[in-house]
């Protein structure tokens, strides 16, 4: 099997490739998949709302949509995202790769989210009102940035943005931060 074997093919027709959305925890895992052509407005490949579940190992390329791509966590989401490749996505407005609003506390282990685009910001990863933590992971040739964080006006001083041993094409310059917002960012020495 593995992800190169395992494919979900959305087909370019308007759906998700896959939703967690019943509360699932980290006991629902989604393990060795490739999510493609996916083409839904929020959260084409894999909608996380309110869901913690594991994801590890899986290639999310090639999907479409306009909040949320690859990945789209809200209402308090908190999966964890391991050994996995985001590449080829594409948002008409708002992260490309990974999207995480409304309290969600996503954590990326080993990914590397790479040639994704988004036509306003947050071309790998876009946060807002959130806790994220990116480990171990590469960002690069993301458009129009690696990394877009901001806080909305109702929830302001609520995001914070971890960045630990992770390689970010641009170094800071690769990171946009919008307003004043709580940033911690810690570099692989090498």
């Amino acid at each position: 099997g593995g992800a190169k074997r395992c494919i979900v093919d959305c087909e370019n027709v308007e759906t998700r490739g896959v939703d967690f959305h019943n509360s699932e925890g980290n006991s629902s895992i989604l393990d060795g998949f490739t999510i493609k052509n996916a083409s839904f407005s929020h959260g084409a490949a894999i909608r996380c709302k309110g869901s913690s579940p594991v994801i590890r190992n899986c290639i999310i390329k090639d999907n479409f949509g306009e909040y949320g791509v690859g990945i789209r966590c809200a209402e308090g989401a908190s999966p964890i995202i391991e050994n996995t490749l985001f590449t080829g996505n594409k948002s008409s407005n708002y992260g490309a790769g990974v999207y995480a609003v409304q309290g969600s506390k996503p954590k990326l282990i080993n990914c590397t989210i790479t040639n994704n685009k988004a036509d306003v910001t947050g071309g790998g990863v876009y946060c807002e009102d959130v806790h994220l933590t990116i480990t171990n992971s590469i960002l690069s040739d993301n458009k129009p940035n690696e990394v877009f964080s901001n806080d909305s006006q109702a929830h302001p001083d609520t995001t914070s943005l971890t960045i630990l041993s992770s390689l970010i094409r641009g170094g800071r310059n690769g990171i946009k931060i919008e307003e004043n917002i709580k940033v911690a960012v810690n570099w692989l020495v090498g």
